[in-house]
Order: structure tokens, then C-alpha cells, then sequence
């Protein structure tokens, strides 16, 4: 299907109420032309259900839209967290499951997928946690969070972003490298022998002082690198969008580390 359009601002007649539909699960967008602002609007969304994105399309050029791909699927243990969990308020961490037998899951799996294992060390009190899983499962313009914050307390937090077609070939391309790379191990640090899931791995627990601490096991199942700090990794972090607080990252940045971290591991499995 192809969309073209000559005035500055224009809506796509493709659902009934006249705004593009996108389905960041459903269907992803191949893009063609130069970058073009999308407005989001502000329906919820979250992790079981994928969003529906209204937007409305602006461009100073004919150009045309292909929606072409779709975004992959991404193994992520644990796979499910049992709702008699604490407070069954969970997402991301499993805080009542033996942490090395989730890894362990994870690493057979990546042996049998013949990828590697991505380590998320962290906890559902980290919101940048959150925000790492959703920009891996290739979601953008609009966020509904819901995490347990330091207190114990349940958050909400609907975001929205003003993207552009770049943003959106980004969030495809960064959910398509860690589909086809990895295997996300969601390892808690609060609640479960988290530590001791990291020191299997070879790498010493008490080296780590900032969340999430994402790394990257070789195909043996031992450390093999880290990310640094995103706060450290100048331009990685966006803490703004439309004039608004934000938390996200720039996707091709992201993709870039991502890319590193996967170099390491296949250069230490020689």
C-alpha cells in the first residue's frame, strides 16, 4: 500500500476517522523519502497489547509511505512472572524466582537460537529498565509505563514522542538487530540472588553501580562486555520530546552499542 500526498499537511485516508493506523507489533513502516514529523496521539497503550498510533503527516515534498515490515519478536526470559509474586505488579523481573536458573533458561536458549544472551541487570523500581524493553520491542510515539518506584509505590507514566520516518526505520532496525542477536535475561537485584546470576557469568556483582547494567555473555555463557552508563554516552539519553519530560533513547545510538557489545561476544567465542 502507498500513500502519496502533495500538500505540506495532509491526512492519510487509511482508517475511518482519516488518520494513519499504525500497529508498532502489527506492522512496522519502510519509509521513503526525507524525514518527515509524525504527531502522536495520546491512546494508552501497554506490554500485552500492541498500540495504535494515529498520526498525521507532514512533508514539504511529494513523497511516499510503504508499510512493508514487521517488527520481530524478541525471547525474553523470564518468560512469565506468577501474579502470586509480591504484589503481582511485576513486568519486566521475576523478584521470587531462583535468578540463575532464569539465566540459565536464557543461555540454552540463545545456544540453540545460536545467539547471545543479553543481560538486563536491574529491577522493576528502574523506569530506564522499562524504557530499555519497550525501545528493544521496537514500540515509539506513545508509552504508558507502569513501574513499582523506590518507595514500593506503582507509577504511571504516559509519554509521547514527536517522532520523524527516521525515528520510526530506527526503533524497526534496532528491534530487528536484537531479535536476530539476542536473548534479553531480565536478572532482578532487589528482591532475588541476582548476584549470584551475575557472578555465573564470571563478572563480580560488586563491580556494578549504576542500572540498568546491560551485558552481553559469549556463546559459552560467560561475560564478555558491558554497555556503559547511558548518562556517559553523550546524545544516548532523551529526556525531552515536544517540550515535554521524556525518557527514551536515540535508537541508532543505541543500535550502535548494541552492535559493539555483539562484536565483543563473537570475538571472545573465537
Amino acid at each position: 500500500m502507498v500513500l502519496n500526498w502533495r500538500s505540506s499537511l495532509i491526512q492519510c485516508l487509511i482508517s475511518s476517522n482519516n488518520l494513519i493506523s499504525f500497529s508498532y507489533k502489527a506492522a512496522t513502516i519502510l519509509l521513503v523519502g526525507p524525514p518527515l514529523l509524525i504527531g502522536c496521539s495520546s491512546k494508552p497503550n501497554n506490554v500485552d497489547n500492541a498500540p495504535t498510533i494515529h498520526a498525521s503527516v507532514t512533508s514539504e515534498a511529494n513523497d511516499s509511505i510503504q508499510i512493508e515490515q514487521q517488527t520481530l519478536p524478541i525471547s525474553v526470559y523470564p518468560q512469565v512472572i506468577s501474579k502470586d509474586c509480591g504484589d503481582g505488579e511485576a513486568r519486566l523481573f521475576d523478584e521470587c524466582s531462583d535468578q540463575t536458573e532464569i539465566l540459565k533458561k536464557a543461555i540454552a536458549a540463545a545456544d540453540q537460537q545460536n545467539k547471545n544472551v543479553l543481560v538486563s541487570y536491574g529491577g522493576e523500581w528502574c523506569i530506564w529498565c522499562h524504557v530499555l524493553d519497550r525501545y528493544f520491542q521496537g514500540q515509539f510515539c506513545t508509552f504508558d509505563y507502569q513501574w513499582r518506584d523506590s518507595k514500593g509505590d506503582i507509577s504511571e507514566w504516559l509519554m509521547q514522542e514527536d517522532i520523524s520516518t527516521k525515528d520510526i526505520q530506527d526503533a524497526i532496525a534496532l528491534n530487528n538487530f536484537v531479535a536476530n542477536s539476542f536473548v534479553v535475561a531480565h536478572i532482578d537485584n532487589s528482591y532475588a540472588n541476582g548476584a549470584e546470576a551475575i557472578a555465573m557469568t564470571g563478572l563480580d556483582p560488586d563491580a556494578v553501580f549504576y542500572y540498568p547494567y546491560i551485558i552481553v555473555l559469549d556463546h559459552q555463557g560467560k561475560y564478555a562486555g558491558t554497555m556503559n552508563a547511558a548518562s556517559t554516552i553523550e546524545g544516548l539519553e532523551v529526556r525531552e520530546s515536544g517540550g515535554q519530560e521524556f525518557r527514551g533513547y536515540r535508537r541508532d545510538l543505541l543500535l550502535a552499542q548494541l552492535k559493539a557489545l555483539k562484536h565483543k561476544a563473537n570475538s571472545q567465542s573465537l
